[in-house]
């Protein structure tokens, strides 16, 4: 079975604070599960993002795609910009954080702070 959860990037969110804050004119978003205006393959075998807001969207803040493995995802790696948060729609995600594993399966959240080996 596939392992499907959504991704958030906090996209450099203290830097843009004085020009990423979204206004009172902004406008309201919604997307509809499974969908997406853009569509990547992503560079691992067999998966698949649907990026559901970009920064463009939510005035730099942040980036919400969904993102389907349906063998391995990335590997371990540090972001020096961004935190991300994860959520488990389906399946089981193994993550490696501050030198420990961490098992996430269906419904659990998961929060990685930036510069986190």
């Amino acid at each position: 079975m596939p392992t499907m959860f959504y991704l958030v990037m906090m996209l450099m969110a203290v830097y843009h604070m004085s020009w990423g804050q979204l206004n009172n004119e902004s406008r309201w978003l919604a997307v509809q599960p499974n969908s997406s205006d853009f569509v990547h393959t992503l560079p691992f075998p067999n998966s698949v993002c649907k990026y559901k807001f970009g920064s463009r969207e939510t005035g730099g803040l942040y980036t919400l795609f969904e993102a389907e493995y349906l063998t391995d995802g990335p590997g371990r790696h540090i972001h020096t910009r961004e935190d991300e948060l994860f959520q488990i729609i389906d399946g089981k995600v193994q993550f490696f954080v501050n030198g420990k594993q961490l098992c996430g399966s269906t419904g659990d959240y998961v929060f990685v702070p930036r510069n986190t080996p």
